[in-house]
C-alpha cells in the first residue's frame, strides 16, 4: 500500500525516451499530452496504430498484447469489423446510423492499463457528423460499440 501512495505522490517515472524502436511495432513515440506510446499507423502496413501506457517504458504486457494484435492484424480487424456490423444491427438505437457504421474502419487500439493488459478500447475512422465511433474491447474481444460527438 505505501509503495501506491508513493506513486500518487511522486507521479509516474519521465519516458526512458522519446522514442523506443521495438523490434516489431516498430518505432514508438511518447506523447507528453496522452502520457502513452504511439506506433506509427503506416509501419509494417498495419492501417492502425497503438496507443501504449506505460512509463519509464511501454508497459511489457501491454506491449506483448500489441505485438499479438500486430502479428494477426486481419484477424483482429475482421473481428472488429464483423462486431461494428453486428452491433447496428442488433442494437435499436444504432440502427439509423447502419450505413456510417459500414464505413468505420480501425484507427487505434488503445492499451491503457497494465493491471488489465487483456481490456483497452477500440476507435474507429469514418464517423461522420463528428461522430468519434469506440467499442470496449474487454478480454480481447469488442464489445459496446458507441460514439461521442
Amino acid at each position: 500500500m505505501f509503495e501506491k501512495l508513493k506513486r500518487f505522490f511522486q507521479g509516474e517515472p519521465p519516458p526512458a525516451a522519446e522514442h523506443i524502436d521495438d523490434p516489431v511495432l516498430g518505432r514508438l513515440t511518447w506523447s507528453k499530452d496522452d502520457e502513452a506510446w504511439f506506433s506509427s499507423a503506416t509501419h509494417g502496413g498495419i492501417g492502425f496504430e497503438f496507443q501504449i501506457s506505460g512509463t519509464p517504458e511501454p508497459d511489457q504486457a501491454l506491449l506483448a498484447h500489441a505485438v499479438d494484435i500486430f502479428r494477426n492484424k486481419d484477424t483482429f480487424v475482421t473481428s472488429a469489423l464483423h462486431f461494428v456490423t453486428m452491433e447496428s444491427e442488433k442494437v435499436r438505437s444504432l440502427q439509423p446510423y447502419c450505413d456510417e457504421i459500414r464505413g468505420l474502419r480501425v484507427e487505434r487500439v488503445c492499451l491503457f492499463w497494465p493491471d488489465r493488459p487483456d481490456d483497452g478500447m477500440i476507435y474507429f475512422s469514418g464517423g461522420r457528423d463528428y461522430r468519434l465511433w469506440r467499442c470496449d474491447y474487454v478480454n480481447r474481444q469488442p464489445e459496446g460499440l458507441g460514439f461521442d460527438s
